[in-house]
């Protein structure tokens, strides 16, 4: 009975936490006259089972870090074309799965610099490295060069055939979940 309490409940909860996520990172957008940063902001990026998550996890792990784990909420507060899959409800000019520095105005770059300066002063210390992870920024370099040109990129590579065995033999997958036909 309990199990399926939580069955009902999880999604609710994970609406509402995403929502107020969302509402947090668009106010935090609509700052104004925000300076840049002091550091840039390093990116990591690669695809699903590429060991993006456990380097996030052991860089976080530094004192001198702070630290986002694929902030699809202050993306879609940035540029709401970057919600390629609509977590966020449908976006009035469509989304992308690739997004280039056309996409990106002055606007977008004050939005990004007003969000990740509200992450740091969430953290207590604005001195310290910020580090954001989000594997789909693989297909976005250039977005990100528009919005930070001086941050550092870390793209991890991973050979296509072990990404497809680790994600088919995890024991969490399901015959449903698996993204692969065997």
């Amino acid at each position: 009975m309990f199990t399926k309490v939580l069955q009902v409940i999880r999604p609710i909860a994970r609406s509402i936490k995403y929502g107020r996520l969302l509402r947090r990172a668009e106010q935090d957008a609509q700052q104004k006259n925000v300076p840049s940063l002091q550091k840039p902001v390093s990116f990591i990026f690669g695809c699903g089972r590429s060991g993006t998550t456990i380097l996030g996890k052991l860089l976080a792990a530094h004192p001198k870090v702070c630290y986002l784990f694929e902030p699809y909420h202050t993306w879609r507060a940035i540029l709401p074309a970057s919600d390629m899959i609509q977590l966020y409800g449908e976006s009035a000019h469509g989304t992308h799965c690739i997004l280039g520095k056309d996409s990106i105005s002055e606007t977008q770059i004050q939005r990004f610099n007003a969000c990740m300066q509200r992450e740091l002063s969430r953290s207590g210390n604005t001195s310290l490295s910020l580090i954001e992870k989000t594997p789909i920024n693989v297909m976005r370099i250039p977005m990100l060069k528009a919005l930070s040109p001086t941050s550092p990129m870390l793209h991890l590579v991973r050979n296509g055939i072990d990404v497809a065995i680790v994600g088919g033999s995890s024991s969490s997958s399901s015959s449903k979940s698996r993204w692969y036909h065997s």
